[in-house]
């Protein structure tokens, strides 16, 4: 039989512990706690008041072009160029960009609007081709760049749009994420916001999920307007409400190991750092890496359980960024 003074003494040690462990919680939030902390105001993250959106453009400096197409590669030095066409008359055009290390992306042109294409293989030489699909495996080159890539930094070729994570200062998702972090304190405070959004109002759809053809482009807005999508849309609308307030967030597609139903195609957001820290007591930042949050696990069973199950990351592997 247990001694009752036994009890109370173990029952006072763990409210101690319990408390222990919130208060470095706490501190390990980076949030008000003096060396921790990056305050909004801090340069390094551009999370201020006033702060815009970085926007990606084409200005036409070092351009590539003919008559049906034009390849911008002004703004290689954050990571993007923008692919422009016209004169197509009605024919299926795609972009194909090779990586310094042989990786291949390839992209559905937009007819209407010009496509922001991310370079997110780091530094080194990429080719950004322009082809005309004529039938099955046939393609007909339309124009070639060869351009080489050297970045401001390894992030910044995600702090800005693209084809996939498509957003501006009148987007929705824009305007969704000022308004749910106009009151944090810092970067990590802002990540955890964003997360208890998408926990909170946004609902994978199995069914979007089996319906989706090739070619799907993510519509951001639709996502956080009628709070539902699978897991391509829910991880391109966490990485855009991110990025629209600085937060360096790749958008990763690839598969994950499922300890039931082994290796699923599946999509997620990596976020970047400058110093270590934590998210909602849970997910745990490195300085100067990227850290796997999975936006999908945050909508169907919670911050906690996601963190849980994403763990270090082992389970992931990555195919394509964007």
């Amino acid at each position: 039989m247990l001694n009752p003074r036994s009890i109370i003494k173990k029952t006072i040690l763990l409210i101690l512990i319990l408390l222990t462990v919130l208060i470095i919680g706490g501190l390990l939030t980076g949030c008000g706690f003096g060396f921790q902390g990056v305050e909004i105001e801090d340069p390094s993250i551009p999370l201020a008041r006033d702060f815009s959106i970085p926007v990606a453009d084409s200005p036409g400096i070092m351009v590539l072009r003919n008559d049906r197409a034009a390849i911008d590669y002004s703004n290689k030095q954050f990571g993007y160029v923008t692919v422009d066409t016209f004169d197509t008359d009605g024919a299926s055009l795609r972009a194909l960009v090779t990586g310094p290390d042989g990786s291949l992306y390839i992209y559905d042109l937009t007819e209407k609007d010009i496509d922001i294409l991310p370079l997110s293989k780091g530094n080194g030489v990429y080719t950004i081709g322009v082809y005309e699909h004529l039938s099955d495996a046939d393609f007909a080159e339309v124009l070639v760049a060869s351009i080489e890539v050297e970045l401001d930094n390894e992030s910044v070729p995600f702090i800005r749009p693209n084809q996939y994570v498509s957003y501006d200062d009148k987007s929705i998702v824009t305007a969704t994420a000022a308004e749910i972090t106009a009151d944090v304190e810092c970067f990590f405070k802002a990540v955890e916001a964003v997360l208890l959004y998408i926990e909170e109002n946004i609902y994978y759809d199995i069914d979007m999920a089996e319906s989706a053809e090739h070619g799907f482009l993510p519509d951001i807005d639709a996502v956080i307007k009628y709070g539902r999508g699978f897991c391509f849309d829910i991880a391109a609308a966490t990485a855009a409400m991110l990025r629209s307030r600085g937060i360096p967030t790749q958008l990763v597609v690839g598969y994950y190991n499922d300890v039931d139903l082994g290796y699923m195609y599946h999509a997620w957001v990596s976020v970047y750092s400058e110093i270590d820290g934590t998210v909602g007591g849970v997910i745990n930042l490195t300085g100067g890496s990227w850290t796997i949050i999975d936006p999908t696990f945050v909508s169907s069973m919670g911050l906690r359980t996601a963190a849980r199950l994403t763990g270090n990351g082992t389970d992931y592997s990555a195919m394509f960024i964007y």
